[in-house]
C-alpha cells in the first residue's frame, strides 16, 4: 500500500472514530436553548413558509437540533423553540429545503390557585 493511501485511510478511521461512525453531516449540531414565544405566535404559523417567514413570526429563528442531507438538493433539519406554558411547552418545525412541512406543537399549561 503506498504511503499516500494509508496516510488517506488512517486520516478517515480517525474521523470515523471522531464522529463515533456516523459522517459529520448526520450528527445534529452543538445544542443552543431555545427561545421562548407564546402561544399565539405558535398558533398563526402555516406549513410552506420560509425559515425566515417563521423567525419572524415568532421572534427567533428556534435551535437547530438535527440536519440530514439526502441528496445535493434535498436537506431536511428540525428547529425547536420552547413555547411560554408551565411546565412544559415545545415547538417542533420539521423544514424541507428551507421551508416548513411539519410541526408538532406540545404543551402543558397549569395554574395554581391559592
Amino acid at each position: 500500500m503506498s504511503k499516500t493511501l494509508s496516510a488517506a485511510l488512517t486520516l478517515i478511521g480517525a474521523a470515523l472514530l471522531a464522529c463515533q461512525g456516523e459522517p459529520a453531516w448526520a450528527q445534529p449540531p452543538a445544542q443552543t436553548a431555545p427561545c421562548k414565544v407564546s402561544i399565539p405566535a405558535v398558533e398563526t404559523l402555516v406549513l410552506e413558509e420560509t425559515l425566515d417567514q417563521v423567525a419572524a413570526r415568532l421572534g427567533c429563528p428556534g435551535a437547530l437540533t438535527s440536519v440530514h442531507i439526502m441528496a445535493d438538493d434535498l436537506r431536511l433539519h428540525t428547529r425547536v423553540w420552547r413555547i411560554d406554558a408551565w411546565p412544559y411547552g415545545r415547538l417542533e418545525g420539521e423544514f424541507i429545503n428551507g421551508e416548513l412541512h411539519g410541526m408538532t406543537k406540545t404543551w402543558l399549561n397549569l395554574s395554581i390557585n391559592y
